[in-house]
């Protein structure tokens, strides 16, 4: 798969290389896109996680922008890019993320190949914007803002299952190319709680300021999100998300001082 010539839509500029992307925006008049005919499309545009986007209004247009490209480009395989969300309850993006699955199904005789990965909490080192999840949060609060107290919504106990990114693109690539169709969850069963996460993040706060960060959790209710176990629809990364998140943290605290 490496050899393959890939392109970049985006309405900003990607990451990826200068001269293979195209500047695009979904909410625009979809006929003016170039491409007609396409044979591996990943799809990864979604309102950025953040909380000025969390209405159902705003995720809803995911849904209105892959529907368009359904209908007016030809795919030969697709692979999109769900969340986990989908099994919460009254979830806005879960809400949305699973209507666009069930389009994408009832179309799927379009594609020779459908393929869908709802993954856990990625973490992505080398992403410069701050979203809201909250290992990005808090980096933000502490590192940026330099606060030394802030009130959460959740609860200390809170447990996250955290995944590399760079490692299930990978993986998504390694199928993407398959004649297969399928809906896969990934996730790792290592778990970490917020309580954790704010300990390791303070050990660094003391050494870059001399002082320590104070959290209060507001929230009574433990949530805990991590993959199930011992399902043949699921894919397990096996690492340490005490590791992974210790590597977000001093890369952002390496970049950031250059």
């Amino acid at each position: 798969y490496k050899k393959k010539r890939f392109i970049y839509i985006s309405r900003t500029k990607p990451l990826g290389p200068k001269n293979r992307w195209i500047r695009f925006d979904l909410n625009n008049d979809i006929s003016k896109f170039k491409y007609k005919k396409i044979k591996h499309c990943i799809f990864l545009a979604s309102p950025q996680y953040l909380k000025k986007n969390m209405k159902f209004k705003t995720f809803n247009k995911e849904y209105f922008w892959i529907k368009k490209i359904i209908k007016n480009i030809e795919i030969e395989k697709l692979i999109y890019v769900s969340s986990p969300t989908i099994y919460l309850k009254n979830h806005f993006v879960g809400i949305n993320k699973y209507n666009i699955e069930k389009f994408l199904i009832k179309n799927k005789q379009k594609f020779m190949s459908l393929q869908i990965w709802r993954p856990f909490n990625l973490i992505n080192t080398n992403y410069k914007k701050y979203s809201d999840h909250f290992h990005n949060l808090l980096y933000k609060i502490m590192f940026v803002q330099k606060k030394t107290a802030y009130n959460f919504n959740g609860n200390k106990y809170d447990k996250r299952g955290y995944c590399n990114i760079d490692k299930f693109s990978n993986i998504l690539l390694k199928n993407a190319f398959l004649k297969k169709s399928f809906i896969k969850n990934y996730g790792n069963l290592d778990a970490i709680t917020i309580d954790e996460i704010v300990k390791i993040y303070n050990k660094y706060f003391y050494i870059k300021f001399k002082r320590i960060f104070v959290p209060n959790f507001m929230s009574k209710k433990i949530n805990i999100n991590i993959i199930s176990k011992n399902s043949k629809n699921n894919v397990y990364s096996n690492e340490s998300s005490k590791n992974i998140i210790k590597k977000y943290l001093l890369s952002k605290l390496h970049n950031e001082t250059k």
